[in-house]
């Protein structure tokens, strides 16, 4: 029978301590959770009445901003524009300039209300700016006061890849008006719209924080700093015309009036608290919760504390009447000798794995079939290996042949492998006294050069490194051919003792009757000479250098080597779909080539020939791309509403359709299919201007689409809306 046990433990009363504690921050935690019902839902009831009257200022601002983009499209579609900024004389200049004065005025009279100005002007320094109100010199309109912009930053924006820029007009440090620029390019020239947006029209006289988008920030006083609240709004962005944010308590609106990426920024402060009910209200249950959560704190105290008396009553010596005892002390002597157990069992458990797995990788060197565990994963037993064999050489001649020296030598190496074995799959091999092999995981040459060659740095090593390193090779299977190879690269290590690393590649080679001229090289010199590139002579002196200078060849060879490079003067000839007289008003003794293949100036003949057709190109390209450019986009202009392909192009310019694309994207700055659905969506808008009330199915396969699906996707991606979408925009 078991002796009561009247002990009392000092973790007993920590944990009684504890769950007193725990009983009272509950507690409080209730307590300040019912007192925050209360206050989020005065909270709530504030922002919804804000809410409904920022709604409807967040719809006027729509409104107000889509009459002025409908009044901009409507003054950009017209014909006008393009031919004011297109005209070739004054003449012109001047008479479309006015008409582009009578636009302005008729795109305009319907204001409802609205306060706003569109100006117009190109890049020309000379030009001016045509408004509703007249015409103004480019310099005094930027230095007008309240203009927002001065005439260097146009010119930086100008000058920059964007095509919209928001800019802010201040007037006494207060943020009065905002100005859209927006930049089109008609052949060579630039056209800007200077839109002019009060900020009342947006909000009337609501008061605002801050006016950002993606790379801007404008406070309503100027120096205002709000770049904490940017970067918080930032984290939350915004969808839709109205949305609500809560930051450090107050409550914060953004109002995204038009497609722009723009954005304003209404800080309001939070509601007023009302505490004093939350506390009438949840006072008296909260204090009966309170007393309940102390008597169970206590009970699950005791429950928990159960598990350890029971294990205390079983330890032997234990005085069980009415003293204080350290229950884990106690039990911390008893494991003490467990763990010293343990952990001799798993150092004679690692001795045993070391040399099961040194064992393995020494078969797989010897390409011994191996009869130990493989300590590989899956994955590695296909991945590509590489094999170093390092010889040492102790730097004092009286150690060279001491074994002992040279063994404590290999032990800091092993040590310093082992420090990166897992984060690298490096795995070290003993092969004699003086050597010992490195196994590699990896398929980059440099970097195993770096991960092998921190061994030399070792401030413990006495002696010289030679390392022998193979080629990369797939598979465990290769480990031993790779090995032989280090072997057979040792052999040269007296021709290269200079070198910490050697490998096949400096070993002294004789070709003999081969020739270095790889198809993948060929192809690059034959587009580097039809595109006209300066390159293509340095790839040619490049091929000759590394099979005349680097090796020598056997007669065969030479000759091989000499009808390869005429035929690749003949292939390009055959790409080029052009004769050498037509080209340089001279033809190619392609038989006498062939007959005098060992001329002492064959190579240098070789080589002006190819010189004369890049450089006959490369003149030809530079009058003949802007006509080929027209030519094929013309065609695309003309078949758009087609299935029109690359090969239809480069069919109808008569060259081929590699040549074709890459000439396209050269003269362009777009490839061919982007150039495509770009047009055919510009023509889609059109006749969904035209007609509104067109059909998705019939306006897919107006433009040239196969599929509606692609139609509107493409469509999507380039208007950020989908056709339908578009079309409901247009009519309202």
């Amino acid at each position: 029978m078991r002796e009561p046990f009247k002990a009392r433990g000092t973790y007993q009363t920590k944990l009684q301590h504890t769950f007193t504690v725990i009983a009272i921050a509950i507690i409080l935690l209730l307590g300040g959770f019912f007192s925050f019902v209360m206050i989020q839902t005065n909270n709530a009831t504030y922002r919804t009445a804000l809410r409904a009257t920022l709604q409807a200022k967040s719809d006027a601002a729509r409104a107000a901003m889509g009459i002025i983009e409908n009044t901009f499209n409507i003054l950009h579609n017209e014909e006008h524009v393009q031919q004011w900024i297109e005209s070739d004389s004054d003449e012109e200049y001047f008479f479309y300039a006015r008409k582009i004065y009578e636009d302005l005025g008729k795109a305009t009279t319907n204001l409802s209300g609205l306060e706003y100005d569109i100006g117009i002007t190109s890049d020309d320094d000379t030009s001016f700016v045509i408004t509703r109100d007249g015409t103004v010199r480019k310099k005094d309109f930027f230095s007008m006061k309240g203009s927002g912009i001065s005439l260097a930053s146009w010119k930086e924006f100008l000058l920059s890849p964007a095509q919209e820029m928001i800019a802010p007009v201040y007037v006494d440090a207060t943020l009065q008006a905002l100005y859209l620029l927006k930049k089109y390019t008609f052949r060579e020239r630039s056209l800007c719209y200077l839109i002019h947006i009060p900020i009342k029209t947006l909000l009337g006289g609501e008061p605002f924080a801050f006016v950002y988008g993606k790379d801007f920030l404008f406070p309503i006083q100027q120096g205002a700093h709000y770049e904490d609240k940017l970067s918080f709004l930032f984290e939350h962005p915004t969808s839709g015309s109205l949305t609500e944010h809560a930051y450090r308590g107050k409550p914060i609106f953004v109002l995204h009036p038009s497609a722009l990426s723009l954005f304003i920024a209404l800080e309001y402060e939070p509601a007023p608290i009302r505490a004093l009910y939350a506390i009438l209200v949840f006072f008296l249950p909260l204090m009966a919760i309170s007393v309940a959560l102390l008597l169970l704190s206590l009970h699950w105290a005791s429950k928990l504390y159960s598990p350890i008396r029971q294990t205390l009553i079983k330890l032997p010596n234990l005085n069980k009447e009415g003293s204080t005892i350290d229950e884990f002390k106690l039990l911390e002597e008893n494991l003490n000798t467990l763990q010293q157990l343990n952990l001799k069992l798993a150092q004679a458990i690692e001795e045993t794995n070391n040399l099961t797995v040194q064992r393995y990788y020494r078969e797989l060197i010897f390409g011994i079939p191996t009869s130990s565990i493989c300590p590989l994963e899956p994955t590695q037993m296909h991945a590509k290996y590489l094999v170093a064999l390092v010889e040492m050489h102790a730097i004092n001649e009286d150690f060279e042949k001491n074994d002992w020296f040279l063994q404590l030598q290999k032990n800091h190496i092993h040590l310093y492998i082992q420090t990166l074995q897992s984060a690298y799959n490096l795995y070290y091999v003993n092969i004699s006294y003086s050597s010992f092999a490195i196994i590699l995981q990896s398929d980059n040459e440099k970097e195993a050069k770096e991960l092998i060659g921190g061994i030399s740095s070792l401030k413990e090593l006495a002696v010289h490194l030679s390392i022998f390193l193979s080629a990369c090779r797939a598979g465990i299977s290769s480990i031993a051919i790779s090995y032989k190879e280090t072997l057979h690269i040792a052999e040269y290590k007296y021709a290269t003792k200079e070198n910490l690393f050697i490998t096949s590649h400096d070993i002294p080679k004789d070709r003999g009757n081969s020739f270095f001229y790889p198809l993948s090289l060929e192809n690059k010199f034959v587009q580097a000479i039809i595109a006209g590139q300066q390159e293509a002579l340095t790839i040619f002196d490049g091929i000759i250098e590394e099979n005349f200078e680097v090796t020598t060849l056997s007669n065969e060879a030479h000759r091989n080597l000499m009808y390869s490079l005429i035929g690749t003067l003949i292939r390009i000839m055959q790409e080029l779909k052009i004769t050498p007289m037509e080209l340089l008003e001279k033809n190619f003794d392609f038989p006498w080539l062939y007959e005098n293949w060992a001329s002492e100036r064959m190579v240098e003949r070789l080589r002006k020939n190819f010189a004369s057709i890049a450089h006959a190109i490369h003149d030809r390209k530079k009058s003949s791309d802007d006509i080929l450019l027209k030519t094929m986009q013309d065609y695309i202009f003309a078949n758009f509403d087609d299935d029109i392909m690359l090969n239809d192009i480069a069919d109808h310019c008569n060259i081929s359709a590699k040549y074709c694309s890459t000439l396209f994207k050269k003269l362009s700055n777009e490839n061919f299919k982007t150039f495509l659905n770009d047009y055919r969506i510009e023509r889609a808008c059109e006749m969904i201007k035209g007609n509104p009330l067109i059909r998705v199915v019939e306006l897919s396969k107006a433009v040239g689409f196969n599929s509606s699906s692609s139609f509107i996707r493409v469509f999507k991606a380039k208007t950020n809306m989908t056709p339908k979408a578009y079309a409901e925009s247009v009519k309202s």
